[in-house]
């Protein structure tokens, strides 16, 4: 990715654990999406000041779920 393009936008598609999580640029484009199809939809937006610098999770009792899905931003000049 160029360094003038960065994540802006996450979508998540959530039930009783994350099922689906797609990456959205400031430039538009899409990553694939990484997951299935099930769950609500939920939009973040880091705020315009601020680049994704990282993210957590944690496991749930389904086999190969996650339950909790975080991320971490960062003020950026």
């Amino acid at each position: 990715m160029p360094e003038e393009e960065y994540i802006k936008q996450i979508e998540l598609m959530t039930d009783c654990a994350v099922d689906a999580v797609t990456f959205i640029t400031n430039t538009g484009k899409k990553s694939p999406k990484f997951g299935g199809n099930g769950g609500g939809y939920h939009l973040i937006t880091i705020p315009n000041n601020c680049r994704l610098c990282g993210y957590f999770g944690q496991h749930g009792r389904m086999e190969n779920a996650i339950n909790k899905l975080g991320f971490f931003y960062n003020e950026w000049s």
